[in-house]
């Protein structure tokens, strides 16, 4: 028998305990795009030449051989050679005393680079199917990275080679270790350092003079940078207080990357800078199938608007349960309080260069989003001056004050952290300072510079050992990273220490200006509301027609030999979805243009007017909407189910276009293949008022021979939420309902003396009721689920999970339980059903119910009745709600508290497992009413029926 495709694998040992998801294949590809237009605005204002959107890296990027590379510091020529040789560079970090280089190439590059006489190692001779990742020295691969093979080590860190596939639970462990990570990207990076060295120096104008104007100025601007300023941020940061965004009161309990909570995070920093009067934009990163955001915000320089002074650090955070608990004060609320703070004390003041300000996220996966930012940075004509990384500053357990400066041997690097000692020691702010050279770590943001030849340098709390033993904070990564763990005064000093030497670089001119950037009478910070207050019911509207493509409106498919269109062939729900590129049955139909492998006279070119080579087609669909300016989220969702018979030269892609068709964002770009539906979703709030078109498409290089490409698509769908209006005071007369209801204005109960608004709740189960046939998926197994109406707790059908012996269930034929031989191998099966659920940030509560009617027909054997929680991407297990085995002859209740999961996305899912479905006993279960609650306002009691 054919063994069935489900999510769960079927390998089991004593009762399922060790029961586990079943990883998709094809999990990510080693992708970066850059969003140029759009992310960098702070550019364009200054005048300078938009950035250009970054090449596409994909799977198998690297060249066939992994190299390591030792240029010898005595020999001038070696940057030259490198240049000229067949070898791209991928990296840059420091190991083994010396600088060192991460490079691939065939053997060709090694033997013309060996006999350059410069040093050259050969790591891995086979790179296809691989991802890189550094991880420092001290993570323990048993744990951490299976299977995995280390291609090179030093006493700092290790350089692991992964399957692709096993790159996903690598993701997962690093954030249940702890560990410290950095992804190795194909992308050819800068050989050496940038900037003559007239330009190291500081800027034009500057002397002795200016520096004595200077140096009181600033010197009268650090008290400004209080313990009560860093606290008040930091607080806000790590979920110590509630504090109001876009109109909603929100608990930043983690900033991780994979949650939506990251967003609202960095709507606080958007917030933050605009009430400044900052120009502020978001840069949006893709690796994979994830997605984030990075912020940029900028100080314009009066004299040289194109040299750029860059501060900041990593927005995001990480836990040992990251989903529901990262802090994340001291890592690093603490760098983005000091970033943030300096802004607001240099606002009003004007400076010969241009001070811009960073926000990245995705740096604990590996610095994804410092990659993403930094390579289009360099490709915009932008003179990158310096970056100061702010990661880390607040813990100081025995007050010694050491603060360490990774800034590796190079003279770029030297001389800005040279510039950041010497503020310290001239403005009095105590640090000890250990200076980093050879043993400087490659693990936050400034290590991208570095790869792009930069002056960039950590700045960080005393975590490494040196010249005396480390004091690394203990709670490092983990739920323990509070805001009473960091100490205030340690971070003011650090943080004042950043703001003399950017101050300095920038070159001081003259303040407070006249005319601030932008007039703004908003608080130089987001006001933090302690005492939350009723939350009024989302309004929500569809932006996209015909998401579901059951009709022949709002798609146009444009005209090419591999032209998309409608079809019955796959649906995720309803009858019909959308398919791109040439599948194989379309490919082999006689009189198809693929089959016939067409000639065209001309290049095919598609939307966005890239052209495909002879025999190559692009296959596309696309919609202009209007994303309305009153929207406070904006998301994207849909389901695809992707096919590939290969990797070369084919892709799948999602982008979003400006009204115009020109390239706005990337939000999906790879080649996968999947024999299920996957869901997927994105945050289009940044992207508030304007006309966009939302953009699918396939290309195959040669649409008349394997391999192919497609993509099946269905249920779009664009959802713009706004908060209504807060509801008026109600003389408390009225009579309440029974339940609680779904608009927005709050019911009073009548009783003479005032009590408690009533919740404002928001149903989130679709067709809990099972009495259509929405929203539900079921996978396609030997005892596949479904819809029954032999059983119903309320209205006329239930959900059927297992093989009940009789059924009245028409939508599916269930096999014939009969008795086996004794030699008849058993056959496993599960029997499920799933739905999508988004659980809001700024929910009060979350409770799940639901009613369920269990049977076995033996409770000793292997069968298990479950309800799981998975993560909608990588369908791993994030809780099990329910693992029994259980006879009942009646409906039971469940209930179960899902607020701990505000601001996640998550599978809802129900199963039933028989360990043979040939031969008996069987297990079975009815489920209906599933309702997931989402509330503001006091917790509803649950209702009992």
């Amino acid at each position: 028998m054919r063994s069935e495709h489900t999510l769960l694998v079927s390998r089991l040992a004593q009762g399922l305990s060790a029961m586990r998801i079943r990883q998709l294949p094809g999990l990510l590809l080693p992708v970066l795009l850059l969003i140029a237009l759009a992310a960098f605005g702070p550019t364009a204002a200054i005048g300078l030449p938009p950035p250009t959107t970054s090449p596409h890296y994909a799977a198998g990027g690297f060249g066939p051989r992994l190299f390591l590379l030792n240029p010898p510091a005595d020999q001038p020529d070696a940057w030259d050679l490198l240049r000229s040789a067949p070898a791209t560079p991928h990296a840059v970090f420091y190991g083994e005393g010396a600088e060192l280089y991460i490079a691939s190439g065939d053997d060709a590059a090694n033997a013309q680079i060996t006999a350059a006489g410069i040093p050259v190692r050969l790591l891995d001779a086979a790179t296809q199917g691989k991802v890189y990742y550094f991880v420092d020295a001290e993570a323990d691969l048993r744990v951490l990275a299976q299977p995995a093979a280390v291609v090179y080590a030093d006493p700092q860190q290790r350089l692991i080679a992964l399957p692709a596939e096993a790159e996903q639970a690598f993701l997962a462990a690093l954030a249940t270790h702890g560990a410290r990570a950095s992804l190795l990207l194909p992308a050819a990076i800068h050989w050496g350092e940038r900037l003559p060295p007239t330009d190291r120096r500081l800027p034009p104008g500057w002397s002795a003079e200016r520096l004595a104007y200077a140096g009181p100025t600033i010197a009268a601007l650090l008290p400004q940078v209080t313990e009560a300023g860093v606290a008040a941020l930091v607080a806000d940061l790590s979920g110590e207080q509630p504090v109001a965004i876009g109109g909603r009161n929100v608990t930043l309990y983690t900033r991780y990357t994979f949650t939506s909570q990251v967003l609202d995070a960095g709507r606080y920093v958007y917030l933050f800078y605009e009430g400044l009067g900052l120009p502020v934009s978001y840069n949006t990163w893709v690796y994979g199938n994830y997605s984030g955001q990075n912020l940029v915000a900028d100080l314009r320089g009066a004299t040289h608007p194109e040299r750029v002074w860059l501060v900041g650090g990593h927005l995001d955070s990480t836990s040992e349960i990251p989903y529901s608990s990262a802090p994340g004060a001291d890592d690093n609320a603490t760098g983005t309080a000091a970033t943030l703070l300096i802004a607001s004390v240099l606002r009003n003041y004007q400076f010969a260069d241009t001070i811009r300000f960073v926000h990245f996220t995705g740096e604990e996966q590996g610095m994804w989003g410092s990659k993403g930012y930094v390579p289009a940075l360099s490709a915009s004509g932008v003179q990158v001056m310096g970056y100061v990384n702010l990661d880390m500053i607040g813990y100081d357990s025995n007050g010694d004050r050491i603060m360490e400066v990774h800034a590796g041997t190079r003279a770029n690097s030297l001389d800005l952290a040279g510039r950041f000692i010497a503020a310290n020691d001239r403005y009095g702010q105590g640090l000890r300072i250990e200076l980093k050279r050879e043993d400087a770590t490659q693990f936050s943001d400034h290590s991208p510079f570095w790869n792009y030849g930069y002056a960039a340098f950590l700045a960080i709390e005393h975590f490494f050992d040196g010249a005396t033993p480390r004091d690394r904070n203990p709670w490092y990564h983990t739920t323990g990273d509070r805001l009473a763990r960091v100490n205030l005064n340690y971070a003011v000093r650090s943080a004042r220490t950043a703001l003399a030497t950017i101050a300095e670089s920038a070159g001081l001119l003259a303040g407070p200006a006249a005319s601030p950037t932008a007039t703004s009478t908003a608080s130089p910070q987001p006001t933090a509301t302690r005492t939350p207050t009723a939350t009024a019911a989302w309004n929500c509207s569809e932006r996209v027609s015909n998401g579901g493509f059951e009709t022949d409106a709002g798609w146009t498919f444009a005209l090419t030999a591999s032209r998309a269109g409608y079809t019955t062939t796959q649906a995720h729900s309803g009858a019909r979805s959308a398919r791109l590129g040439v599948t194989p049955a379309a490919a082999a139909a006689p009189g198809s243009r693929a089959a016939e492998g067409e000639k065209r006279g001309e290049q095919e070119r598609n939307l966005l007017g890239e052209a495909a080579p002879a025999g190559g087609s692009y296959s596309t669909a696309y919609q202009m909407m209007v994303i309305p300016a009153s929207a406070e989220s904006v998301t994207l969702s849909f389901w695809y189910r992707p096919g590939s018979q290969g990797t070369a030269g084919d892709w799948q892609r999602s982008l979003l276009l400006n009204a115009d068709y020109t390239y706005l964002a990337t939000l999906m770009h790879g080649l996968e293949n999947s024999a299920e539906w996957r869901p997927q979703s994105f945050d289009l709030t940044p992207y508030r008022d304007r006309t966009v078109v939302l953009y699918f498409e396939v290309y195959n290089d040669d649409i008349a021979s394997s391999p192919l490409a497609w993509l099946y698509l269905d249920d779009v769908s664009v959802q713009a939420c706004a908060g209504a209006s807060p509801t008026p005071t109600v003389t408390p007369t009225g009579t309440s309902t029974s339940t609680p209801t779904l608009t927005s204005t709050s019911t009073l109960t009548s009783t003479g003396t005032p009590t408690a608004t009533r919740p404002v709740c928001r149903e989130l189960a679709s067709n809990g009721g099972f009495e259509t046939d929405a929203a539900w998926v079921f996978p396609l197994t030997a005892s596949q689920a479904g819809y029954t109406s032999a059983e119903a707790h309320s209205g006329v059908r239930a959900l059927r999970l297992g093989l009940p012996r009789a059924s009245t269930d028409s939508a599916v034929e269930l096999p014939e339980i009969q008795p086996a031989a004794p030699s008849a191998a058993a056959t496993p099966s599960y029997s499920s059903a799933y739905a999508a659920v988004a659980i809001p940030a700024d929910a009060e509560s979350a409770n799940l119910s639901f009613w369920y009617r269990p049977a076995a027909q033996s409770l000793t054997g292997g069968d298990l009745q479950l309800v799981l929680l998975l993560d909608p991407f990588t369908f791993a297990i994030r809780e099990t709600l329910h693992r029994r085995q259980e006879q009942a002859d009646r409906w039971l209740p469940a209930a179960h508290d899902l607020t701990r999961y505000r601001g996640q996305n998550l599978l809802l899912y129900f199963s039933v497992y028989n360990d043979n479905i040939v031969s008996g006993p069987a297990a079975w279960m009815f489920v209906d009413d599933v309702s997931l609650l989402a509330c503001a306002g006091p917790t509803p009691a649950p209702l009992r029926r």
